[in-house]
């Protein structure tokens, strides 16, 4: 099959159209306008219908074969309710295959780990060097990885086998990511000599699952922060290939099908597009990984089989778009039959649809390849007016300034006692002038702070 080089890739969008989108936009996954035919006359302007799976620029699977040899990963989600409750939720999860999880803390949940033995319960007989972490949050980075890896070295394990990485959300972080200081590549930067496999960075689109916006607006946001990403590794000494290859999307996924394929098919070309400007060495650096959530609503009575009818349609999307993992999460309410509901979605598309039997078996249809070429000539017009400008449009703007965390709100769930431990006291104070002096050792600071009896919301307090 012939292909064309990924330089050939022209994404520059017409004023015209760039107006439009910027002057008319709508925050729903549904408003495109739809044809009710589609033909071969459509493609006369689609230049990506020669690329091949397995090869830059990835748009058809980052694998030549895809899920043919290798499906991709189950992910279930589970609320942190108690130490006892994830505890088993991770022993039972690993017996029934699963090798990746996600640990996340929020202030605002009712309950937070604060000790290092509530730590230690939570991954309690759990062999960590066996399976991969996550992290998901976005302030909380720092005391996470501490007492992470001070649990790890009380199991008396090697730090150098430790997997995984952490979330951080695309909206949150928009403007936080150009600052001078940024805990989570602190982090990553800290890692590669401490913890070389725990150094992933997953940029997800999660705060978007209350209002999901068109997916030109989604894509081109998580390929802003990617982008920004890659700007603040290279400031920090990293190499392309090292950052890229770290870097991974997070999509919430809709219930518009055809869209949400195309919307994955198109991330995949365009971040190679944008790796590729800046010379990586490899062609894996070109490749991106890609999970998919799809949380159906936030409604803790909402009818379940509803919820389980759109879960399994937005899977099948994910799936057909080409995502590495699938994360299905029916109902915010967490239980033994939700989880198995979610498992079953999962069981179901993988082993009984045949969906793993052909590789990017959309490809040639008129409506798929036209909705691929336009969401990513929209997005790739967003990702360049920020990029020159800085700024999105003022429709786009307000949307997002409705999504930014309340940090506020979250420092006021934050009842606890200051630090009565004269050793912590003075080991947190240490943490505050590393903070305040810019220095590049506030995670080492934060683990000491840890092995000397901080907690968990006294080190927060004094990071944020």
């Amino acid at each position: 099959m012939s292909r064309k080089n990924l330089q050939h890739i022209t994404l520059k969008t017409a004023e015209s159209a760039t107006k439009n989108l910027q002057d008319n936009v709508k925050f729903s996954s549904g408003d495109h306008t739809i044809k009710s035919v589609y033909s071969k006359t459509d493609l006369e302007h689609v230049n990506h219908l020669n690329f091949a799976a397995g090869m830059p620029p990835y748009l058809r699977g980052i694998s030549s074969t895809m899920y043919v040899t290798s499906p991709w990963d189950t992910h279930l989600h589970t609320t942190l309710t108690s130490t006892d409750n994830f505890n088993c939720f991770l022993k039972d999860r690993f017996t029934a295959g699963q090798r990746e999880f996600l640990l996340e803390i929020s202030t605002k949940n009712e309950f937070t780990p604060e000790t290092l033995d509530d730590f230690k319960a939570l991954f309690k007989d759990i062999p960590l060097q066996d399976i991969s972490f996550y992290f998901n949050t976005n302030t909380c980075i720092l005391p996470l990885l501490a007492f992470f890896i001070t649990t790890a070295e009380s199991q008396n394990l090697k730090l150098a086998f430790l997997k995984g990485g952490y979330n951080i959300d695309a909206i949150t972080n928009l403007n936080t990511l150009k600052t001078t200081k940024n805990s989570s590549l602190e982090a990553l930067v800290f890692s590669n000599t401490y913890l070389p496999l725990f150094n992933r960075i997953s940029i997800s689109t999660a705060s978007l699952q209350n209002q999901i916006f068109n997916p030109e607006i989604e894509l081109a946001i998580l390929l802003i922060c990617g982008n920004n990403q890659i700007e603040k590794g290279l400031d920090y000494g990293l190499k392309i290939d090292d950052i890229a290859t770290r870097l991974s999307f997070s999509f919430s996924i809709g219930l518009h099908y055809f869209s949400e394929i195309a919307k994955l098919r198109a991330a995949r070309m365009l971040w190679a597009k944008i790796v590729k400007s800046y010379e990586p060495k490899n062609d894996t650096s070109l490749a991106l990984h890609i999970k998919s959530l799809t949380n159906t609503n936030t409604l803790p009575n909402a009818d379940i089989y509803s919820s389980v009818t759109k879960s399994t349609i937005k899977a099948a999307s994910a799936i057909f778009g080409g995502s590495q993992s699938l994360e299905t999460h029916t109902n915010r309410n967490s239980s033994p039959e939700l989880e198995r509901l979610d498992h079953n979605i999962q069981w179901y598309l993988k082993e009984e649809t045949k969906i793993t039997k052909t590789v990017d078996p959309w490809a040639g249809s008129f409506y798929v390849e036209k909705q691929t070429h336009d969401i990513a000539i929209k997005a790739w017009g967003i990702f360049e007016i920020y990029k020159e400008t800085g700024t999105f449009s003022e429709a786009i703007q307000t949307e997002l300034n409705k999504l930014k965390t309340d940090n506020s709100q979250k420092n006021s769930t934050i009842t606890k006692t200051d630090c009565d431990n004269t050793i912590a006291k003075t080991h947190l104070l240490n943490i505050t002038k590393a903070v305040k002096q810019n220095t590049s050792n506030v995670l080492e600071l934060t683990i000491e702070a840890v092995k000397n009896g901080a907690s968990f919301i006294e080190i927060y307090k004094v990071l944020n």
